[in-house]
């Protein structure tokens, strides 16, 4: 069933190569709101995310529910509770599409809000100097991509990062052993 949601056990496994590889961190623009089928496999990803420290898990904001208000009649929607527990912080992946549908931007800050974007909080773990000056969070920021953003951020499927069974314990070829070192991972 290609709806069905990916197994927790995978997310374990990338975590844990990132963690071996010295990556710097990991985001994860996915919201795990709840428990899986599998507790053993949300125990398992639970366990990598505390060794390895550096995950950020994205929440979301939502109307009307009956969670943790966060003013306005806007409530946060965060990570699944064993999870929240142990990772570097969450992140807002709220977006905001325009009228054509297409997302240019995503989650404002405020002076005023309590929890930080999904990118400003990756910006804050990796101390990035932007992060230094409190009033930068609150303005407008744009990518400079300098030409096309495959040319510049690097992506690969996740089936690439972690093992496979019919290659056995060997990565795949375009993600050699030692290609997370240094380098933040976003998922």
């Amino acid at each position: 069933d290609y709806l069905k949601p990916w197994p927790r056990e995978m997310y374990a496994t990338l975590v844990n190569r990132l963690k071996e590889e010295g990556a710097k961190g990991v985001v994860f623009d996915v919201l795990f709101t709840h428990a899986s089928d599998n507790p053993e496999a949300d125990k398992e990803f639970t366990k990598a995310m505390e060794e390895f420290g550096n995950v950020i898990l994205g929440a979301d904001f939502v109307k009307n529910t009956k969670t943790l208000s966060v003013g306005d009649g806007i409530n946060l929607i965060s990570p699944y509770e064993p999870f929240d527990a142990v990772i570097w912080d969450i992140g807002a992946v709220e977006t905001f599409p325009d009228n054509d549908s297409t997302v240019r931007k995503h989650f404002i800050h405020d002076p005023d809000d309590v929890f930080s974007s999904l990118s400003w909080a990756a910006a804050e773990m990796v101390e990035l100097p932007i992060t230094k000056n409190q009033t930068a969070k609150f303005k407008s920021k744009f990518i400079n991509y300098n030409g096309s953003p495959m040319e510049v951020i690097h992506s690969l499927g996740i089936h690439k990062a972690v093992p496979e069974p019919l290659r056995g314990t060997e990565y795949h070829k375009e993600c050699p052993k030692g290609f997370f070192k240094d380098k933040m991972v976003f998922v």
